[in-house]
């Protein structure tokens, strides 16, 4: 069973992960700075919980993507370029990283407390389940928390 941000003790061991972070922290790959990460971590759960898609039937390639992400691919991929409305480069700055962070936790905290269906349909693969949304929602975090050395 892959690890979901819907399970308390996961989320406590991400928001521990995060508390870690500082603003002088820097990333392995990629080029976003620390902030712009929290800030595009918090508008990813964001999107996830309060979306509000409805309910449309997966293509195959989505089914085939879904599979991959949920039965075998263990970490997401490197310098991949999410959907637009999660762009956060250029568009925060690094002083308000204190208050970026502790968004990022309270959105992790409101995931992994969430009562009620998850609406939201994913870029790549379509309408996912509360489980699924936990375990991509997870994996998502930890990406970038991995990202930054932590």
């Amino acid at each position: 069973m892959k690890t979901t941000l819907l399970d308390p003790s996961s989320a406590e061991a991400i928001i521990e992960r995060f508390k870690k972070l500082t603003p002088d922290s820097r990333g392995r790959w990629g080029h976003m700075q620390v902030t712009e990460m929290l800030l595009h971590c918090t508008l990813a759960n964001r999107f996830v919980l309060e979306d509000r898609s409805p309910y449309c039937r997966p293509g195959f390639k989505q089914r085939l993507k879904k599979f991959a992400c949920l039965h075998i691919i263990t970490k997401l991929p490197r310098n991949r370029i999410g959907p637009p409305r999660l762009q956060t480069r250029n568009k925060i700055s690094a002083d308000e990283f204190e208050a970026q962070k502790n968004a990022a936790i309270a959105s992790v905290t409101a995931f992994s407390a969430h009562q009620g269906a998850i609406t939201s349909l994913h870029a790549a693969m379509g309408y996912l389940t509360n489980k699924e949304w936990g375990i991509v929602a997870w994996m998502h975090m930890d990406h970038h928390l991995r990202q930054f050395g932590v």
